[in-house]
């Protein structure tokens, strides 16, 4: 099956699906145009201008963001539509009434699949859409070799994440003489490979960056959800990408980062006293080589099932 790949970001999913492609043996490429507002009139203007491109497919994927299904829904489009809840799927609606129809009509076309890739996708749509029945289909692990930038980082430091969230500790773990690296985020991502560890504050439910570090069997060191909520009350710039059921009672169970999708492949820190005293520990790189252990026999594991997935869903 020929399959076109339709995301509004080159930085999004394109290196994914090629490794989909490359798993499952289906051919196609990917086209991005980014929108501010996709909105119905956008949807059929988009058709108008690429109908015949869109119809030399056999089958279409919207992998990011939901809304490109807009001119499938629109038109009638009786070919395979593949509709991926990653992130959320109204994001950049400006009519959501009717995109909601939209979609809960398109519930009972035998042509399109929705399905999503963390559990908070799924609710999330069920908090705008009512009951909304997905299957939860997880992106490969893979590595995006393209654009990577050497940084100045070995297994002597960890790599704190340069995003704005850990600059707002950085001079807290300086004074605690915990090594690190940091450099401003860029568009060009840096090259983890070979790095004592990764220190994140989350920002939001779940990020890009976790399945490519997951797939070099990079550990990451975070906040327990406990100290992310204290974190968030002492600093009141740190940023969260709200949404989450429970949040503002400190349950952020449904962010990948603590909701066991990756089980036993993170290190949390109740503080950076304590993150200090498991860097300074003898076994440290006993912890690391552990961590690794775990990650590497999860990835297996994950393969297996995600091809199932797939396969099962194409």
């Amino acid at each position: 099956m020929r399959i076109l790949n339709l995301t509004h970001s080159p930085c999004w999913f394109s290196d994914h699906f090629d490794k989909l492609l490359s798993e499952t043996g289906h051919t196609g490429e990917t086209m991005y145009l980014s929108f501010g507002n996709f909105s119905a009139k956008k949807a059929d203007e988009i058709w108008n201008q690429y109908r015949d491109y869109f119809d030399s497919f056999d089958a279409i994927l919207v992998s990011h963001i939901a809304s490109w299904c807009r001119p499938f829904l629109q038109n009638n489009w009786t070919k395979p539509l593949f509709v991926y809840f990653f992130f959320r799927f109204d994001h950049d609606v400006p009519d959501v009434q009717a995109y909601y129809n939209l979609l809960r009509e398109a519930q009972t076309k035998p042509n399109v699949k929705f399905f999503a890739a963390t559990e908070y996708d799924h609710v999330y749509a069920e908090s705008k859409l009512g009951k909304f029945q997905m299957d939860i289909v997880t992106p490969f692990l893979h590595v995006n070799n393209d654009n990577k930038t050497p940084i100045p980082c070995g297994s002597d430091k960890f790599y704190l994440v340069g995003k704005h969230n850990e600059s707002l500790v950085t001079e807290a773990l300086e004074n605690l003489d915990i090594p690190f690296y940091r450099q401003d985020w860029h568009s060009k991502i840096p090259d983890l490979r070979g790095v004592r560890g990764i220190i994140h504050l989350p920002y939001v439910f779940a990020t890009r960056s976790l399945i490519e570090n997951i797939s070099l069997e990079n550990v990451y060191f975070l906040p327990t959800q406990t100290f992310l909520n204290e974190l968030r009350r002492d600093f009141p710039s740190y940023f969260w990408d709200g949404g989450l059921p429970g949040e503002q009672h400190g349950d952020y169970s449904l962010a990948e980062w603590y909701n066991g999708a990756y089980p036993d492949c993170f290190v949390y820190f109740d503080n950076f006293e304590n993150l200090k005293r498991m860097s300074d520990d003898p076994n440290f790189n006993d912890l690391i080589v552990e961590k690794k252990r775990i990650i590497h026999e999860f990835k297996t594991r994950h393969l297996a099932k995600t091809l199932i997935q797939w396969n099962t869903l194409l």
